[in-house]
């Protein structure tokens, strides 16, 4: 008798264990399709400054990653971040926040450096609804493109909001609309 129920005692085992493992792997089966059906909510495609065609600075999207591009990008860079500058000194002016904001004609260096690491690279993304009014959705990236695993990125502190009713990342240095 105990020769037939440790047999049936370990198939027992084995049939609990093999079916958790199989609710596990559905279960991260179903998250990383949920993740790909999110991100398909970003089209794949080129997104133009201000939807201008003619713009000399646009991002590219596909399916693994996104990356700015542009004809001069420090000089395109460099004028964008002064614009946001002045756009912020503005806005806290606008808003009677005391302070002394200086707008400079030009950024150093390694602010430069940091908006290229930000923009420029080849960057793996993640979307994440965020149900922000004019944008729903943020496009999860790393800062420093370490990180391989697209679920991580959900815990990223870097990131652009993305309005997919009008297909335009929006980012600080301005709105890129996809133009089809």
């Amino acid at each position: 008798m105990k020769k037939i129920i440790i047999p049936v005692i370990i198939a027992a085992v084995l049939g609990v264990g093999g079916g958790v493992a199989a609710v596990s792997l559905n279960i991260a089966n179903s998250t990383a399709e949920a993740d790909t059906e999110i991100n398909d909510i970003l089209k794949s495609g080129t997104y133009y400054l201000n939807g201008d065609v003619n713009a000399e600075m646009w991002i590219e999207v596909n399916p693994d990653f996104l990356t700015l591009k542009g004809t001069d990008i420090d000089k395109s860079l460099t004028e964008a971040a002064i614009d946001a500058n002045y756009a912020l000194a503005q806005s806290l002016e606008s808003a009677s926040i005391d302070g002394d904001f200086p707008v400079t004609q030009a950024i150093s260096t390694s602010q430069l450096d940091e908006l290229k690491q930000l923009y420029c690279a080849e960057k793996l993304y993640q979307l994440k609804y965020v149900g922000l009014p004019g944008s729903s959705y943020a496009i999860m990236v790393d800062r420093f493109n370490e990180i391989t695993d697209r679920k991580e990125l959900l815990k990223s502190n870097a990131g652009f909001r993305f309005n997919e009713q009008t297909n335009t990342i929006i980012a600080s240095i301005g709105e890129f609309t996809l133009v089809e």
